[in-house]
């Protein structure tokens, strides 16, 4: 977001924000520690949803809003309440290969997770404030594109759009995928 910054580790998060100093210009506030709690197991668990921040943990899925006039943070532990008994089975497994993706046009949050070694998929619906889960959808990446959304196998080169198979799947279609987001390790 414009003024903030969130960096994620794998166990700690922390914030930077923008201050006006006592010169009257913009100045970045780096010594924050919005979490010694809660990390992200790999980038692709943090996404933007309108108007606040998600992150998976590897168990619990954490919302951080933010008042703009207070310049407050404003974290919701309660975010996952519905779905918390399911992400706890998570803890027993790794998450390395979790996703989480915002669909704007549906207004959907899809979070991919390890579930007794089995990749589920757990939807957010923002509309409605709700909660499904889990879908059988083994993802290995997801994407929007021209109001649909997409998921990809990790076993083989089959594209999905949601909710029915793409027409002429077993045609190969060239296509790169940029996430924008990297794992630096």
């Amino acid at each position: 977001t414009r003024d903030r910054l969130y960096v994620f580790t794998k166990d700690k998060v922390y914030y930077i924000t923008i201050e006006i100093s006592s010169a009257g210009t913009e100045v970045f506030s780096v010594d924050r520690v919005f979490s010694n709690n809660y990390g992200a197991p790999n980038p692709f668990c943090v996404k933007e949803v309108e108007d606040f921040v998600v992150f998976f943990t590897g168990s619990r899925l954490i919302k951080i809003g933010y008042d703009p006039e207070n310049h407050q943070l404003l974290p919701s532990e309660k975010f996952d309440e519905e779905v918390y008994p399911v992400l706890n089975t998570m803890r027993k497994y790794t998450q390395t290969n979790a996703r989480m993706h915002y669909f704007p046009h549906e207004k959907k949050l899809r979070l991919t997770g390890n579930i007794d070694n089995i990749l589920k998929t757990i939807t957010y619906d923002n509309r409605l404030d709700k909660y499904s889960y889990p879908d059988d959808h083994d993802v290995s990446y997801w994407a929007s594109f021209n109001g649909y959304s997409y998921f990809g196998e990790p076993d083989d080169d089959v594209v999905h759009r949601i909710g029915k198979d793409i027409e002429g799947a077993s045609l190969p279609i060239a296509h790169e995928l940029w996430t924008g987001q990297y794992d630096l390790g």
